[in-house]
């Protein structure tokens, strides 16, 4: 039996944890994982340095939580999707 993966299924190591960057298919990880990653906020996201994580606890298993990643945005890159975007207030 051979195992094949996805070739849409992308991955970043943050703080030594390969995480999904795909929301429709987080990675499960150890609840422990949270020590390392630091405690989400009360949005469920963790901000690190290159990335922001999403967190969702899984609701039958205690010790498992879904995380995936989204790389973070600098100011400028913000600012430039802002304006693409089209977002204005009036």
């Amino acid at each position: 039996m051979s195992v094949r993966t996805n070739e849409e299924d992308h991955h970043v190591y943050v703080k030594g944890t390969m995480v999904s960057t795909a929301w429709t298919r987080p990675s499960t990880l150890h609840v422990s994982v949270v020590k390392t990653f630091g405690l989400p906020n009360v949005h469920n996201k963790i901000f690190t340095d290159s990335h922001v994580l999403h967190l969702r606890y899984d609701r039958s298993d205690d010790t498992l939580v879904h995380v995936w990643a989204q790389p973070r945005l600098q100011s400028a890159q913000l600012e430039e999707s802002w304006m693409r975007d089209g977002c204005a207030l009036s």
